[in-house]
């Protein structure tokens, strides 16, 4: 089907943008309007609507239990696996990782269009798309404030800023 591209993983180390672009990006107040009610975050763990199409932010597949349940893998979109384990260590706070991650996506402003134009398409056929993650809240109603690549991501999409979201 469709392929959620593949991030150029370098060290760039772009500086963050320190106001909202929602006033200055019309590009993302336009997808923002148009898809953000439609896109959601969630744990893989948790059962989801047959009329989402669920994307797995991860750099392997989940294979070996019947509570994977995804339609499609976006290894391009998931963070270096050395940051995510010294995050996960505590080695590396969350704050710190989530900016480089931030960084990581927003090096390359092209992958902002081209993923949006895919999540355009996905929505043209499915009533919405949910952007899975490993990390599980305790209750659903926490997922709005769970530490997570997904949300991250959400975000990205969206326009927000780090600041916004982390």
């Amino acid at each position: 089907m469709v392929s959620l591209l593949a991030l150029p993983h370098r060290d760039t180390r772009v500086p963050l943008p320190v106001s909202s672009p929602l006033s200055q990006d019309l590009d993302s107040v336009r997808f923002r309007r148009r898809f953000g009610h439609r896109i959601d975050t969630g744990s893989v763990y948790r059962p989801r609507p047959i009329t989402t199409y669920s994307i797995l932010l991860s750099r392997a597949p989940c294979f070996d239990l019947d509570l994977y349940h995804y339609h499609q893998l976006a290894p391009g979109l998931a963070p270096q696996p050395q940051a995510l384990d010294a995050n996960r260590a505590g080695v590396l706070s969350w704050e710190t990782f989530a900016r480089r991650y931030w960084s990581d996506l927003s090096a390359f402003p092209y992958l902002l269009t081209r993923a949006r134009r895919q999540m355009a398409m996905i929505l043209s056929r499915y009533a919405s798309v949910t952007l899975l993650g490993m990390e599980l809240p305790q209750v659903p109603e926490e997922e709005a404030f769970v530490r997570c690549v997904r949300r991250l991501v959400h975000g990205w999409l969206m326009g927000a800023t780090p600041i916004e979201v982390i």
